[in-house]
């Protein structure tokens, strides 16, 4: 199977103090001097891969723990059934993954969902709430943000709500990243066994 390249691009910031640049004292043929601000070493072009990667693997997980989100729906409102199902399919393919319902919708719902059983109330249900939300953010952050190289600060996420925000890409948040995307994936699993009982 062949590995796309599709086009991209980075931004590449440096936060600079005067002795760090290093001027020319002979000014070129049009008057000016040069210059140099130093080079982005390959190490400096890994992380920014790196954080590339895992920005499009939280898209691709997101869409996944959404899938999983209208099979507990899909289950909820039309029932077990074995086969294939005129009605079912219509729901699925009209109602849940129609582009005017939003991640933000199926999360309300399958808030609902979880306040109809007794086995899911209390914890499981503000967690995958409060699991959900944070999702959500990091979704929408990295599919309309931008990813910055800073000189002193390593990658940064750049993105708007609600206001501008920007988030350093250490391993703390990548650690927070995996931990919310598992713990989610293992409540709405427990959701899934309840409302299939």
């Amino acid at each position: 199977m062949k590995k796309i390249k599709l086009p991209a691009t980075n931004t590449v910031a440096f936060t600079l103090t005067p002795k760090q640049l290093e001027v020319e004292d002979i000014p070129n043929q049009d008057g000016f001097q040069s210059f140099s601000i130093g080079d982005i070493g390959e190490d400096d072009w890994r992380i920014l891969n790196i954080a590339r990667e895992n920005g499009s693997k939280i898209l691709w997980s997101t869409v996944c723990l959404e899938k999983k989100m209208e099979d507990i729906l899909i289950e909820y409102f039309m029932g077990s059934f074995e086969g294939s199902c005129n009605k079912r399919a219509l729901f699925k393919n009209e109602l849940l993954q129609a582009s005017f319902i939003q991640l933000s919708a199926k999360k309300h719902l399958i808030s609902k969902v979880s306040n109809q059983f007794y086995a899911f109330k209390g914890k499981d249900r503000d967690r995958l709430q409060g699991y959900l939300k944070s999702i959500i953010k990091w979704r929408n952050a990295f599919a309309h943000g931008s990813l910055t190289l800073h000189a002193t600060n390593g990658v940064l996420l750049n993105y708007y709500s609600g206001s501008p925000k920007i988030e350093p890409l250490h391993d703390s948040f990548w650690n927070t990243v995996e931990s919310v995307f598992t713990n989610c994936n293992e409540v709405l699993e427990k959701l899934e066994h309840v409302v299939k009982s």
